[in-house]
């Protein structure tokens, strides 16, 4: 090409401009001509429009293009807040909900969006705590993470949930919060039924006489209760993770590993007596094997030992001494609470087990249920025999004791002894040892229902009483003074003097052959002595007998007493049970037993409500499942109310009692349908269907 002063020449070759347009090619051709600066100034300047035009066409389709994706997101945002199973929120600087998606809203069951977002969530929270932690931490760090709460439902009901909160911030501070939250009410309720089940396991073993230590499989301390502490002289946070052989003196080593070794080797119980010098005691030693390791426990039996010494009799009867009649039924009568409680832990960790949960949950909920299992295996044995021990004196007030036994004395003397107490207000204190006073009033209880065999009345009466110089002694050697008096009478059968002048000499008993030990009321007698008290008898044949109990009175204040210890899927069905337990968490676990096996279920606490439902009830009622020991009405009185009314009726019949002591009081027939407390979820199950199933009531 060449240039000449105001043109430019170029050859006559046609132009040929080709351009691509979202995909598409676009082909131009025009014929060339002459190019000149003035074609040039034009070219310019149209290239600066088109630039300019391009320019704001691509602003303008990218503007277009933001407002769609937008409007896009904004969608998916609204899809995903409103469908999402977890309540989410978004509040005000000063807490008021701005937003809220329907899982929130019917978490907290409100109407609707509108009424949420008319509160503030502050009014939310139940406990002021609660809402001052959560303002604290998002205060100081714009966060809070898995804070859990009570909050009020709109319908008022309180449940517990799960917080997740940040601070969303601009230049000028906090723009507002967003959060999630979860329901754990469920959780939580679990969390504390664990809890209570683990409080009420360990302050069993808190509460023991006995001294209690368990060891795992390398003979380290796992646990110790406060009694174990006592026996070895040293706190359980020194003890802990400690081995066992260096807390016993050299010479007691060997016998105890043989021992040991053998209940581990070859899984069996294994019971032996050692002298402890460190205190100065003989203890009864008791070891069981479990998968780990080994339960050990120590009971003081001191005192049966020198009985043994003083008394010349032989190992056999002093221990067949022991095995009082009292005791036995005392047994039996905590039992029944004991396995009360026992049916709920161990029926409620199976239940757990069949649900999803993580390892560590599992494994601490199998630990629960294990426990419990050794626990219920412990109601055959726990009191079998007297537990003598040297008196652990303190100030006590007799009248708390006498009340806090009430309920136990009722089951010791049975439903046809009507149980009097007449307590003084202002009666004084005295010290004595708390267990071993209820040993006395026990023992005077047992005598006296023996002594009624039809029944009558059992009278407790304390009172404060002087004794001066002039008085005369109803004792030899009591002395004047100030004294706290309890009587214990009974309208039994009485006695005469030949065994009135007898009746608190060791092994002297007016029962027949293997009916009486004869230590009942010599330790009566022993332990007052032993507290500075006096006692004595008045009696005559045919108008009952009264035991007066003086002890010194003090003007100490008195102390708190420890308290007392108390494969295959299960068969289903159709029918309609009726459920009759006085003790709710028993009624509500077997109710849920019942309910998973696809029973229908009609509930009732005692025995006039249980006729009452059944009055309402107008469809048929297949089976009744209740308890045997219940208040006014008792299991078996129940269904002859009811069996007339309801032909056809099947009955199973539930206890904490062992089943050979109900017959023998006359409670049940032999042959009824019986199933003991604790009992497992399988086990009922089973047992309902094969009453049912039965071609007659058992």
């Amino acid at each position: 090409m060449v240039r000449e002063e105001g043109t430019v020449t170029a050859m006559a070759v046609p132009i040929r401009y080709e351009n691509r347009v979202d995909g598409v090619l676009y082909v131009h051709n025009r014929s060339p001509r002459p190019f000149t600066d003035r074609d040039e100034s034009i070219l310019l300047r149209l290239a600066g429009q088109a630039a300019t035009a391009i320019r704001n066409a691509d602003l303008f389709a990218r503007e277009q293009l933001a407002r769609a994706t937008a409007g896009a997101s904004e969608r998916r945002f609204r899809s995903l807040f409103d469908g999402v199973p977890v309540g989410l929120f978004r509040t005000t600087p000063a807490g008021r909900i701005m937003d809220a998606n329907p899982t929130l809203v019917e978490m907290l069951g409100y109407p609707d969006r509108g009424a949420l977002l008319a509160v503030n969530v502050s009014d939310l929270y139940v406990d002021s705590e609660d809402r001052r932690m959560i303002k604290a931490l998002l205060e100081r760090d714009g966060l809070v993470r898995g804070v859990t709460a009570r909050v009020r439902r709109y319908d008022g009901r309180v449940i517990w949930v799960e917080d997740n909160i940040r601070a969303v911030l601009d230049e000028d501070g906090v723009l507002y919060y967003e959060g999630s939250v979860t329901e754990v009410t469920e959780h939580k309720l679990r969390e504390e039924e664990l809890r209570e089940s683990n409080r009420r396991i360990v302050n069993i073993f808190e509460s023991m006489t006995d001294a209690f230590f368990a060891l795992n499989h390398q003979w380290e301390f796992t646990y110790l209760n406060r009694q174990a502490e006592h026996l070895l002289r040293r706190s359980r946070a020194e003890l802990l993770g400690k081995n066992v052989w260096a807390e016993f003196p050299e010479a007691m080593r060997l016998k105890f590993f043989e021992q040991y070794q053998r209940a581990v080797a070859e899984q069996v119980s294994v019971v032996f007596e050692e002298f402890y010098p460190p205190l100065e005691k003989w203890f009864e030693v008791q070891a069981y094997p479990s998968e780990d390791g080994l339960s050990v426990y120590f009971r003081d039996v001191t005192e049966r030992k020198r009985a043994e010494e003083a008394l010349h009799q032989s190992e056999r009867q002093l221990r067949q001494a022991q095995k009082m009649e009292a005791v036995g039924q005392l047994a039996g009568g905590i039992a029944h609470d004991f396995n009360n409680l026992l049916t709920v832990i161990i029926g409620r960790t199976e239940l757990l087990l069949e649900r999803p949960a993580d390892a560590t949950a599992r494994r601490d909920v199998e630990l629960i249920q294990k426990t419990a299992e050794r626990a219920a295996d412990l109601t055959r044995q726990l009191l079998a025999f007297s537990r003598k021990q040297l008196l652990e004196l303190k100030v006590i007030d007799l009248n708390a004791l006498v009340a806090n036994m009430d309920a136990m004395l009722r089951r010791v003397i049975g439903e046809d002894i009507q149980l009097v107490s007449a307590a003084e207000p202002a009666l004084g204190r005295v010290k004595a040892d708390h267990g071993q006073i209820e040993q006395v009033i026990l023992n005077l209880a047992v005598n006296a229902r023996d002594a009624m065999p039809k029944g009558g009345r059992l009278s407790l009466r304390t009172a404060n009483v002087e004794l001066s110089s002039g008085d005369a002694r109803p004792e030899p050697g009591a002395q004047a003074g100030s004294y706290v008096m309890l009587v214990v009478s009974d309208t039994g059968c009485g006695m005469e003097a030949e065994t009135r002048s007898r009746i608190f000499e060791p092994f002297f008993t007016t029962k027949e052959k293997g009916k009486g030990t004869g230590l009942g009321l010599s330790m009566v007698y022993g332990i007052i002595k032993q507290s500075g008290g006096q006692i004595w008898v008045d009696s005559e044949p045919g108008r009952g007998a009264t035991f007066t109990i003086l002890l010194p009175r003090v003007e100490e204040a008195a102390e708190a007493p420890q308290p007392h210890a108390p494969a295959v899927p299960p068969p289903r069905g159709r029918e309609t049970i009726l459920l009759v337990e006085d003790e709710r968490v028993v009624r509500a676990l077997a109710r849920d037993i019942l309910l998973m096996s696809g029973y229908t279920v009609l509930e009732a606490s005692h025995g006039k409500e249980a006729l009452a439902v059944s009055e309402r009830h107008k469809g048929p009622i297949d089976m009744m499942l209740t308890d045997v020991v219940m208040p006014n009405m008792n299991g078996r009185e129940l269904y002859d109310r009811l069996a007339p009314l309801r032909p056809g009726l099947k009955v199973l019949y539930m206890s904490g009692y062992a089943e050979s002591g109900i017959v023998r009081d006359g409670a049940l027939e032999a042959g009824t349908a019986f199933i003991p407390k604790p009992f497992t979820v399988d086990a009922l199950a089973a047992k309902v269907r094969e009453v049912l199933d039965g071609s007659r009531n058992s």
